[in-house]
């Protein structure tokens, strides 16, 4: 998978210049506009199902293999932008994404030590189409891809909403939802009982053409598991107006600190 794109910024600004939201983050250039959406993905996909083999409760790689069952994930986070009032295709915001289930950092919000302060490095990311239509051009259709060390996501939607600024003449994305397709790797799975390491954790699945009687003695190893659902975005009016940074508001375990 392609290592994620770290967003790095070089020179500080002045304190109280731009929202709380941004507040954390270091830029070239002052900008005093913030926008941050709540980010969810449904997902229906695959998680691994404990098969003991042997009359033993212990956890031994001898004794247990795990094989593959219908599951569902929820994966939260936000998107968010500095600098601008509205956003089109060719713009890059940031995004966080997480598992609260699970505890997991499925992209994680990067930050670094400076002096006593600590100053957030979020990942960037982009909408390969984004724009408005219908006869009054008052909806919002969208395309975006994107991956991480734990995924690759592809989501659309339409009749996305947005909210007139009538003095600049532009309008702001409110709102959108539509289907998500995509894998997962086998690390962002909370193995049974912690008896296996989860990077080297895997799970079974047999071929369509493969001869197959249990479990325990057939099957391969998956490396990846497919999924699709839903995914949404919603303007969040709280934190782009208010005095949380992302460093506050998005859990400590989906922050990592970039060396």
């Amino acid at each position: 998978m392609k290592k994620l794109m770290i967003a790095a910024a070089a020179a500080a600004m002045t304190a109280g210049a731009y929202a709380g939201a941004c507040d954390d983050v270091d830029y070239t250039t002052e900008w005093d506009d913030c926008m941050v959406y709540d980010v969810t993905f449904k997902l229906k996909t695959l998680a691994p199902k404990k098969l003991v083999c042997k009359s033993c409760d212990r956890c031994s790689d001898d004794d247990v293999v795990y094989y593959l069952a219908d599951a569902s994930r929820t994966f939260n986070g936000y998107l968010w932008f500095c600098y601008e009032e509205c956003w089109d295709a060719d713009d890059t915001p940031y995004i966080a994404l997480w598992e609260k289930k699970t505890r997991t950092a499925i992209i994680p919000l990067y930050y670094t030590i400076e002096g006593t302060k600590r100053v957030a490095y979020p990942v960037e990311t982009e909408f390969s189409f984004l724009g408005r239509y219908n006869k009054n051009a008052d909806k919002v259709a969208a395309m975006w891809e994107f991956d991480s060390a734990y995924g690759v996501f592809a989501a659309a939607g339409v009749k996305g909403t947005v909210t007139k600024d009538k003095e600049a003449g532009t309008v702001m994305l409110k709102s959108i939802s539509g289907n998500a397709v995509g894998y997962l790797a086998m690390e962002t799975i909370e193995v049974a009982k912690k008896c296996a390491d989860p990077d080297e954790f895997t799970a079974k699945i047999a071929g369509l053409c493969d001869c197959w009687d249990t479990w325990c003695e057939d099957g391969d190893d998956a490396d990846i598991v497919p999924f699709s659902g839903t995914w949404s975005l919603k303007y969040n009016k709280s934190l782009s107006t208010g005095s949380k940074s992302m460093l506050l508001v998005v859990p400590s375990y989906a922050q990592e600190l970039e060396v």
